[in-house]
């Protein structure tokens, strides 16, 4: 067990992975596994539960129904109905309203047409999946995965001189230095800030080998870094 300084134990969240899920829906991060008290703002529809206008005028919820009306239209796509969109205080995440008992029960299909994908043999798979990304956000509504864009982008449209709200923004890269600094005096909070200063050497690297093609490499740091979170909190390995 870790022991933190009072002032961080709200920063810090219990990472849980839904692999299937985060990465069509996005909106379950590998930071949104913190379960809150408070009941969340459910929304509901066919294929996803529908957002009202209502809720894309909230931040947390920003993006949600372009997502569902755009998944809604997809063909072969589906979802149990008792799965939902959810504001959990300040985070968005997925509730659902049945207990699934049942083995090998589908509960949701995604087209394979629509999903972006690249070789894990290949050390800059990530950065692979970054360029697709951000050519299918700069594509905005002609894109074939722009509700998944808007999503992303809570809603706000992606300019190519813009960048996108954080898709993880409790990740320890947007922690103030006296957060850090206070999540350093125990050993394993030392040891994540060692890892979080090895990942962002590491990114730093990857894009400055692809600042080396300017014609493949449109996109700024800040720009390839939001991509990179993106992939990084929601990708997975599979068939």
């Amino acid at each position: 067990k870790m022991m933190l300084p009072k002032h961080l134990k709200d920063r810090c969240l219990t990472v849980r992975r839904m692999l299937l899920l985060s990465l069509l829906l996005h909106s379950v991060v590998t930071t949104n596994g913190w379960v809150q008290s408070t009941l969340p703002t459910k929304i509901s529809s066919s294929k996803f539960s529908l957002a009202s206008e209502a809720a894309d005028n909230n931040d947390v919820l920003g993006g949600v129904t372009n997502f569902e009306q755009w998944f809604g239209k997809l063909e072969k796509s589906s979802c149990l109905s008792s799965i939902s969109h959810a504001a959990f205080g300040s985070l968005r995440g997925l509730t659902c309203s049945e207990i699934i008992n049942e083995e090998n029960k589908n509960i949701l299909t995604v087209p394979g047409d629509i999903i972006l994908s690249s070789s894990y043999a290949n050390e800059n798979w990530d950065v692979e999946l970054a360029k697709k990304l951000w050519t299918e956000c700069m594509k905005g509504s002609q894109s074939s995965l722009s509700g998944y864009c808007s999503l992303l982008s809570r809603g706000e449209k992606i300019l190519s001189n813009s960048v996108p709200p954080s898709a993880a923004p409790n990740a320890l890269r947007h922690w103030t230095q006296e957060e850090l600094d206070g999540l350093a005096l125990s050993p394993n909070g030392k040891k994540l800030v060692k890892i979080k200063e090895k990942q962002e050497k590491l990114w730093r690297r990857k894009y400055q080998s692809l600042s080396k093609d300017s014609s493949s490499n449109p996109m700024s740091w800040e720009q390839f870094e939001w991509c990179l979170e993106v992939i990084h909190s929601r990708a997975f390995r599979g068939n």
